[in-house]
């Protein structure tokens, strides 16, 4: 072979480098870095991410994800042009990290987009308040939402069982206003000598969550405080408040059965003849007191009787001499359909009392709990079924009368006033009870 021969091959092999040189030096390059990365909270298990896509030769794009105590993992591979990404079933009231970035077939974008932290809705985070102002019937407590979970607390409250773990699935329960922070709750409606459990609750989008449970005992009530007499009407008259005033039963009085259905436990008063006088409370006074019992009324008297009162109980004295009267009755006189204590000096003084703002007497053959109370001040109140129905005040003196009587009074010039129903379980003190005491007397 020549020189030039020689010289030949070489320029060639030469050229072919510099090709190649040149080709290498305009060959594609990896896709740019995604941008703006953001992360919305949609429920309590899921998150939407966007993004920004800064290059136009991508594959696609690579999502990853990590929890505090994790490494970054990939959770999705998505393809060209893709900006979003919904996360679905994920942990309520956990935390996650994401970060994402592109690809094509010469490599991975230069750098991962920016880091974007959420944390989830999750269950709230409380205490319950510890039991105070405890009675026989009622307490207060409350609770303290320290940590929302993230989410609007909508409601609120504490819930009781005379079972462990009470939930909100029970009626025993208050609802106390919406939001975090303190909040306090009255209990109601509880039994006598009871133990209970309690526990504050708060509910967000993520569900309820419960405070820690606090047992409490109600107080006894101790009905015999200041019981002067006590007619269960086993069958008898007698009293069993050991005071030994018992009674005389005269006339259409049969035993018949209580509220319960138990027979021979209640009195059944047949409106025309019948009453039971109790001689040895000649001198009980009337201030304070307080009556209570269970009732029914068979009948309304009708309109056209001129003077129309059907006693509970009644006290008086000579309805001619005027020398006055007092006790309790169902009235269709002055005040039609309802319930009155009377005191008067001898008719035509009016009622003292009348009973509820309906003016409307309960359903007939219907058993019902009434108490009435009176104080040193005049201050009565009227009661149905144990709750609140009328108050006022009266401060005309009540003196000392010469009899009592149950199921009518001795006025037989003004008319018939024998009870025309049944009595049962009457208890008469020397004290006014409290709402406490009457709630419970008419809850047993």
């Amino acid at each position: 072979m020549n020189k030039n021969t020689i010289l030949l091959a070489l320029s060639v092999i030469m050229f072919g480098l510099l090709l190649a040189c040149k080709k290498n030096t305009n060959s594609p390059i990896p896709p740019l870095t995604p941008t703006d990365l953001n992360a919305t909270v949609i429920s309590t298990t899921q998150v939407n991410l966007t993004w920004v896509d800064k290059s136009t030769n991508e594959t696609g794009f690579k999502l990853e994800r990590k929890t505090p105590n994790s490494q970054y993992a990939v959770i999705a591979t998505l393809g060209v042009n893709a900006t979003s990404f919904s996360d679905v079933g994920l942990t309520s009231g956990a935390t996650y990290t994401y970060r994402v970035y592109s690809y094509n077939e010469y490599g991975n974008s230069p750098s991962y987009s920016n880091e974007v932290t959420v944390t989830l809705i999750g269950l709230a985070t409380l205490t319950t308040t510890d039991i105070q102002n405890i009675t026989a019937t009622d307490a207060t407590t409350g609770g303290n939402i320290t940590n929302d979970g993230g989410g609007t607390i909508s409601s609120r409250g504490v819930v009781w069982s005379t079972s462990t773990n009470p939930t909100i699935s029970l009626s025993t329960k208050t609802t106390d206003g919406s939001g975090s922070g303190l909040f306090g709750s009255s209990i109601s409606g509880l039994s006598a000598n009871t133990k209970y459990y309690v526990r504050a609750y708060a509910t967000n989008a993520a569900g309820t969550a419960y405070g820690n449970e606090i047992s409490f005992s109600t107080n006894s009530i101790n009905i015999k405080n200041g019981l002067i007499a006590f007619f269960p009407f086993s069958g008898n008259a007698g009293d069993s408040s050991g005071n030994n005033n018992h009674g005389k039963v005269n006339g259409g009085v049969i035993s018949t059965s209580d509220r319960f259905g138990n027979a021979n436990k209640a009195y059944l008063f047949d409106g025309q003849t019948g009453y039971i006088d109790v001689p040895t409370l000649n001198s009980l006074a009337y201030k304070p007191i307080t009556y209570s019992s269970w009732i029914t009324v068979n009948e309304y008297l009708p309109t056209n009787q001129s003077f129309r009162f059907k006693s509970i109980v009644g006290r008086n004295t000579d309805y001619i001499l005027n020398a006055g009267e007092i006790g309790l009755y169902a009235g269709y006189g002055v005040d039609d359909n309802t319930f009155l204590f009377w005191r008067g000096g001898g008719y035509p003084n009016l009622p003292l009392v009348s009973h509820p703002t309906s003016r409307l007497m309960p359903t007939l053959k219907t058993w019902i709990h009434i108490a009435f109370t009176l104080n040193s001040n005049g201050d009565w109140q009227w009661f149905m079924n144990g709750k609140l129905s009328n108050s006022g005040n009266f401060t005309d003196p009540l003196d000392y009368y010469n009899f009592f009587r149950i199921g009518g009074d001795n006025i037989f010039t003004r008319g018939n006033t024998f009870w025309d129903g049944k009595i049962d379980e009457l208890r008469i003190y020397n004290r006014v009870l409290t709402q406490q005491e009457i709630t419970y007397l008419a809850s047993q």
